[in-house]
């Protein structure tokens, strides 16, 4: 799918796409450098929605550009979503933001009568505006259109942890109504299911090593449920498998162990149950939770063997 992201200078956009799609958190992006133009990426969110990023920048001269004959057709044509993303904490460029907002939706509709088109509020922690008052001087002089349109309107903040669920409600909203990635989604959480039937396991989850998202995931722990953990990032959990990796090639190096390669990660907290982080393929990671009295390593290794082949083979 092709995703276009727009707005004025500084409004988070680069921001949010770092945040949802590679999994980076507020720290590592809080001092991004403006976007030269255009940059694509291909991201794979969740592991089943493959998406082609135009992140546009917003700098006048790059805004300007992007309106001439040997851009327009390349950008603005085959968009299935659109993002215009307004500040809400800068008032000074609001009605600027605006102007822009209508600019583009002319543009983009003529090419794209289809197109989910989305505002997003980012910054939304430190507002001038609310999302009701954004809304309002947005639809003003519009309001049919818009309407019309079924333009959607949200609000963002990262360091409030609310960007990754409102873009990716979008995106999720997107998988149900694709029956192909639906019926991905829906085999994914089956094989979880079993596996916890199978390991007397408590919860299962598939993650998404790019994004650190779920993708699939089963649990009958009161304490992990799927909506809690849905927009949760556990990029943590997959580059902890990362450093287990490059601590046991070194030990390898040196003669500590005569092979680096391990079939699993486990810790064992007061409450004698064991998490337990692996890898099932290079880019979906596994964790779970399992009671020790209940745990049997050789059950476990056997079928995560046999999860790992059932899950490459819908991915």
């Amino acid at each position: 799918m092709k995703l276009v992201i727009m707005g004025l200078k500084n409004s988070g956009k680069t921001s949010l796409i770092k945040h949802v799609f590679l999994g980076k958190e507020w720290e590592e992006i809080e001092k991004l450098q403006p976007t030269e133009f255009l940059e694509t990426k291909k991201y794979k969110y969740r592991n089943l929605l493959d998406i082609v990023s135009f992140d546009l920048g917003g700098q006048k001269q790059f805004i300007e550009a992007y309106y001439t004959d040997s851009w327009s057709s390349k950008i603005f044509s085959r968009i299935d979503i659109f993002l215009f993303i307004i500040d809400s904490s800068n008032s000074l460029e609001f009605e600027l933001a605006i102007l822009e907002f209508w600019r583009a939706f002319q543009i983009v509709t003529r090419y794209n009568p289809l197109c989910l088109i989305y505002v997003i509020a980012t910054k939304y922690d430190i507002k001038k505006l609310t999302l009701k008052q954004i809304e309002k001087k947005i639809k003003k002089g519009h309001k049919v259109v818009w309407e019309k349109v079924k333009v959607e309107i949200y609000s963002s903040s990262i360091p409030k942890n609310t960007a990754r669920k409102t873009l990716g409600k979008i995106l999720d909203n997107i998988i149900r109504n694709k029956k192909v990635l639906k019926d991905k989604q829906t085999r994914l959480q089956n094989l979880c299911s079993q596996f916890n039937k199978k390991s007397k396991t408590d919860a299962c989850i598939l993650i998404n090593k790019d994004d650190g998202l779920e993708i699939a995931s089963a649990s009958k722990s009161k304490y992990i449920t799927s909506e809690e953990l849905e927009y949760v990032c556990l990029k943590a959990l997959v580059e902890a498998e990362k450093e287990k990796a490059e601590v046991f090639s070194h030990m390898k190096k040196i003669g500590f162990l005569s092979s680096d390669e391990t079939d699993l990660r486990f810790w064992r907290s007061k409450d004698n149950d064991c998490i337990i982080l692996t890898d099932i393929t290079p880019q979906v990671g596994f964790f779970s939770v399992v009671n020790a009295k209940k745990f049997s390593l050789g059950i476990m290794i056997l079928n995560l063997k046999n999860l790992e082949a059932e899950v490459s083979a819908i991915l």
